[in-house]
């Protein structure tokens, strides 16, 4: 009888003492968010306790295990890399823009943000919701379910990446470039079609069919990339600057197109001025021309830093006061 009031007490001290281990994992937001990614790792690979970061029923069996490792590989492969001492530590910690306690990690993706429920911060209701969504989103390529049907031998590691993801990777190249020349060869088809009855028999027309072609077709090479790389599941230190190089490929491109397409614009007006009596139209334009490229290259500016995540509104409020 004494030997059984011992274990019980035992049993009982036990899981007084893991409760409270767990709740101490998510006191505050850097702990919440350590928790979960901290666990995760392949040398210290515990789902379970990672999964105690979800608000979620029964947070910790296999469905919230799935979860928690989900929003981690949307993390990984979206290249949000966490920087743990920049996160706040404090248990009270408040939004200061809505005065509520949450907290949003990541301004690129709002659907992910913890709260605090009672004195434990935990990814939020709404984000564990939409956890699948994000993920599809995420891997639009992985519900063709290819990567079951790769062969073993293909799975070894070879300089810490499995050999299936060079040869995809390598097939990606050459699909990508025929995609581009097919696409660019397409587009100045049409371009050419459409510029010949614009500006009829202008000789303008062929400048303009490679330098605007090969932009579009580059943006489109550059959407498959970013569908295509989260496949290859690259470490998070590595895919935090592929990330961002493709983030910033994307606005890039589209002020390029923009800008080479104000000169086409330019052009064809040049072709109406021609065409008047008065010399006023001929100054005007090359003037309101180069006003025009300042312009978009001052937006595209903006919309690079906007995509990248740094915050405009402060930049245009000092530029406006000086």
């Amino acid at each position: 009888m004494k030997n059984f009031i011992v274990i019980a007490i035992f049993l009982l001290f036990s899981v007084g003492l893991s409760a409270q281990n767990v709740d101490e994992l998510t006191l505050s937001p850097r702990k919440t968010m350590e928790t979960h990614l901290k666990y995760l790792q392949k040398d210290n690979y515990k789902p379970e306790i990672a999964a105690t970061t979800l608000n979620i029923e029964n947070n910790g069996d296999k469905h919230s295990q799935e979860l928690a490792i989900k929003l981690k590989k949307i993390l990984d492969a979206r290249g949000l890399f966490v920087i743990i001492e920049d996160i706040p530590d404090s248990p009270n910690y408040k939004d200061k823009t809505q005065n509520k306690f949450i907290f949003t990690p990541f301004k690129s993706v709002p659907e992910i943000y913890l709260r605090k429920i009672d004195k434990n911060w935990l990814y939020s209701k709404e984000t564990v919701e939409n956890i699948t969504d994000l993920y599809s989103e995420t891997f639009p390529m992985e519900s063709l379910g290819f990567k079951e049907h790769i062969p073993d031998s293909m799975k070894s590691r070879v300089m810490g990446m499995a050999i299936w993801k060079y040869v995809g990777f390598l097939i990606f190249i050459i699909i990508a470039l025929i995609v581009y020349k097919f696409v660019s060869w397409i587009i100045g088809y049409f371009l050419v079609k459409v510029l010949r009855k614009v500006l009829k028999n202008s000789p303008v027309i062929v400048k303009y069919i490679d330098p605007i072609s090969n932009p579009i077709s580059f943006l489109i090479v550059i959407s498959m990339l970013s569908a295509f790389l989260p496949l290859l599941e690259i470490p998070i230190s590595i895919n935090v600057w592929v990330a961002n190089i493709v983030k910033a490929l994307f606005p890039i491109t589209i002020t390029l197109i923009v800008y080479r397409s104000s000169d086409l614009i330019a052009d064809f007006y040049s072709v109406l001025a021609s065409k008047t009596e008065t010399t006023v139209d001929d100054q005007l334009i090359p003037l309101v021309q180069k006003v025009i490229k300042i312009i978009i290259v001052i937006l595209g500016l903006l919309y690079v830093l906007s995509v990248m995540g740094v915050e405009i509104t402060p930049l245009l409020a000092g530029a406006s006061v000086g």
